[in-house]
């Protein structure tokens, strides 16, 4: 069904990290990263058609399709220090110096952790059902382990009914948490109830534009506090989705593919319109 040819790198010993780099060498190239239990064919239509114009490098979170499970792994092997690591070496690793940066949810959160610690990488970083501040209990954690654990075969199924209203697309996310590892996810559900990146987000001097979802209801009263305080900011940017879920990319696959394409060319039209005449 899906068909990106995976390459692989060991940023870190024992855990190779698989990724998918297509299209022209020219242009700056954009980063996509999948959110939590996700993988890249989640993102392989947007990637095929982005990589007309400019190269499109996907990358698999450690533990997630095609990427290695950390052999008996605690929590600590799980961080967003970590998988950002891992993401800043593939991108070095393929040579890039300056990169656009999508993430949904969890990727989202990557982005802005690598917006944190090596910003002089991105030169945008666009973000899809990622809040930028939050705290949830850690009651949340467990009770999702729980759900996890209950649901057992079922849940590749529950998750594809409630994660989008395109039935088209729930084949591809039951395929998606049929492969994922339940232990994976718990580990990072206990590295990520309690977030802030608010701060990163407003020192952040590249272009920070935010897709926002009408249906991610969960996400946005969270996200909405922190865009009423970034709102003044220099090149920051909402763009909203009607009728779009969570997983922003599956609802309206055209709007969003549209709206992300304009955004790109908005932040590179600004930066051809910031150098000076030769």
């Amino acid at each position: 069904m899906y068909g990106l040819n995976m390459q692989y790198v060991a940023v870190e010993r024992f855990v190779p990290i698989g990724y998918s780099l297509i299209g022209p060498k020219k242009d700056v190239p954009l980063v996509i990263c999948h959110g939590l239990g996700a993988y890249h064919i989640q993102w392989e239509t947007e990637a095929r058609q982005l990589a007309q114009s400019r190269p499109v490098l996907t990358i698999d979170l450690r533990g997630h399709g095609a990427s290695a499970v950390v052999r008996n792994g605690q929590i600590e092997d799980y961080s967003l220090e970590r998988m950002a690591r891992d993401v800043i070496g593939v991108i070095e690793h393929c040579g890039f110096d300056r990169v656009h940066f999508l993430g949904n949810s969890l990727g989202g959160m990557i982005g802005l952790e690598i917006a944190r610690t090596r910003p002089d990488l991105l030169r945008s970083l666009v973000t899809c059902g990622t809040a930028f501040k939050f705290k949830l209990s850690p009651l949340v954690v467990w009770t999702k382990l729980v759900i996890y654990y209950l649901l057992g075969r079922r849940l590749p199924k529950f998750i594809a009914r409630h994660a989008t209203i395109n039935e088209a697309m729930r084949p591809l996310v039951e395929e998606m948490y049929a492969n994922a590892s339940r232990k994976v996810m718990h580990l990072i559900d206990r590295q990520i109830y309690i977030f802030d990146r608010l701060e990163t987000a407003q020192a952040f001097e590249g272009h920070l534009i935010v897709m926002r979802g009408e249906r991610d209801t969960t996400i946005n009263r969270y996200l909405d506090r922190s865009i009423e305080v970034l709102k003044n900011k220099i090149n920051f940017h909402v763009i909203d989705l009607p009728g779009v879920g969570h997983f922003t990319n599956l609802d309206q696959p055209a709007l969003f593919q549209s709206c992300l394409k304009e955004a790109l060319d908005r932040v590179e039209e600004s930066a051809e319109n910031a150098c000076p005449p030769s």
